[in-house]
């Protein structure tokens, strides 16, 4: 069991043992001076500091950002919510009714015992529920949820901190220490005003202050000019996150020194033992970059996959430069992605499949509406998805223009090209005939995977 025990453990041992030997000594010592209460209430904050700011509340924070959007969460927070009300709520009940008027006022006040003892129980009662929320919060992995993005500090967003840690702290103190914990509920509240207006003043912006309209290129970017913005890019990325990088790449359309794409896509892989970084865009010099931070696992697995998507990832992995890495990480990939070409393609065919049957289910309810709108935008859904299918069954991918790598393949159906045209609209044609053939190329790319033997239609219900 020992060999169980983790930090987390003992950070919320602590705040609850600490909770619990304030509350004997609170019993079993007499205070005479400020020595007395000092006695009494350190294990207290040697807890809330530990244990509490350590683990407790950054568990807290936790649950509350994983059950934003968890309806399965909602009744353990509630239950470490009741559990922070009743710890905070007692000790505000304590300090208005006693500490301050004791401390503040020099008055002598006595409590009934049974008053007393209530008080005690309801706070041990909180520190139990706010302990037990997050031990067991602590060992649950919260699947689909990520820390939200860093921030950049700003002077509005320190005072708001430094507002509430003056605010915590002075909770914290209230009971042993009332008159310090008033000063600071007074700085915080000082500091929050502060804050506030500083928002106002800085949202308040003249036309001077805007930012300057945003710069285009006019006419191509040499791939020359792409490298040398990537090469800046991917050192000031390793400067910013050290050894948390393992390699940055540019890949996509603006990796190949044939193209003249404005903009520049990154790669930058980082270990999967690290907290989620969250991509970044912005527009330097005319040019739109673009970093996508991918955890080494989930990009080796992208790798490896042969499913639906396949044809757009292989060709980024296809034109992969290497700007950075450490410990030659890109040599990872090549046995990936040999991986995903000698993968079986049925499953991922059928799932394009029937996301093309759907498609051609939604042009049959865009009909029923006689909206023209919808009616061409599904045309269009119906032949791009049958684009992807044909290039799933010849196991192709994009190396030079996607319309013309599609009608390259060798297996497809008679006049794919004439059919794509007119379904997309690329040529004259008016929404009846463009219906028409839109269900027709539905059809013919259909019975071109039933001829692989993969199963559409099922007889039963499936779960």
């Amino acid at each position: 069991m020992l060999g169980q025990v983790n930090g987390s453990d003992l950070g919320i041992g602590a705040f609850l043992g600490g909770a619990l030997l304030s509350e004997i000594l609170s019993l079993s010592v007499s205070v005479q001076d400020v020595w007395g209460y000092l006695l009494i209430w350190i294990p207290l904050y040697a807890g809330m500091i530990f244990g509490g700011c350590g683990y407790v509340l950054p568990e807290f924070a936790r649950l509350e950002s994983g059950a934003v959007k968890s309806p399965s969460l909602w009744r353990r927070r509630k239950v470490m919510r009741l559990g922070f009300i009743l710890f905070f709520g007692t000790s505000f009940v304590f300090a208005t009714s006693y500490s301050v008027p004791t401390q503040v006022f020099n008055l002598r006040i006595v409590f009934p015992r049974i008053v007393a003892e209530m008080l005690n129980l309801i706070f041990l009662s909180g520190a139990f529920l706010v302990g037990v929320s997050a031990y067991f919060s602590a060992r649950m992995p919260y699947y689909g949820w990520r820390p939200k993005p860093v921030r950049q500090w700003t002077l509005s967003r320190t005072l708001n901190l430094a507002s509430w840690i003056m605010f915590s702290i002075g909770a914290i103190l209230i009971q042993a220490f009332a008159i310090p914990a008033i000063l600071l509920f007074g700085a915080s509240g000082a500091t929050y005003l502060t804050q506030r207006l500083v928002n106002k003043w800085s949202n308040s912006r003249s036309n001077a202050d805007l930012p300057a309209p945003v710069t285009f290129v006019k006419g191509a970017v040499e791939f020359k000019t792409r490298l040398e913005i990537a090469k800046k890019t991917s050192d000031l990325i390793v400067q910013k996150y050290g050894k948390r990088i393992l390699a940055v790449c540019m890949w996509g359309p603006s990796a190949k020194e044939s193209g003249s794409e404005q903009f520049i896509d990154l790669v930058a892989v980082i270990t999967s033992s690290e907290k989620y970084i969250p991509r970044l865009q912005f527009v330097y010099q005319g040019v739109a970059v673009s970093v996508a931070y991918w955890y080494e696992s989930l990009l080796i697995e992208r790798a490896e996959e042969f499913e639906s998507e396949w044809p757009y990832w292989r060709y980024y992995f296809s034109t992969l430069r290497t700007l950075y890495e450490r410990d030659n990480w890109t040599r990872h990939l090549k046995p990936a992605i040999e991986k995903s070409e000698k993968a079986d393609a049925n499953e991922a065919i059928r799932d394009e499949a029937l996301n093309l049957i759907r498609r051609r289910m939604v042009l049959t309810d865009d009909l029923l509406s006689k909206d023209s709108r919808e009616i061409k935008g599904s045309c269009s859904e119906i032949a791009e998805t049958s684009g992807n299918l044909v290039m799933l069954v010849n196991r192709q991918y994009d190396v030079n223009q996607y319309w013309k790598d599609v009608f390259k393949c060798p297996i497809q159906p008679p006049d794919l090209v004439s059919m794509v045209d007119m379904a997309m609209g690329f040529v004259p044609v008016d929404e009846k005939s463009m219906v028409e053939v839109a269900l027709k190329l539905c059809e013919e790319v259909l019975e071109m995977v039933r001829q692989r033997g993969i199963q559409l239609e099922s007889t039963e219900l499936q779960a």
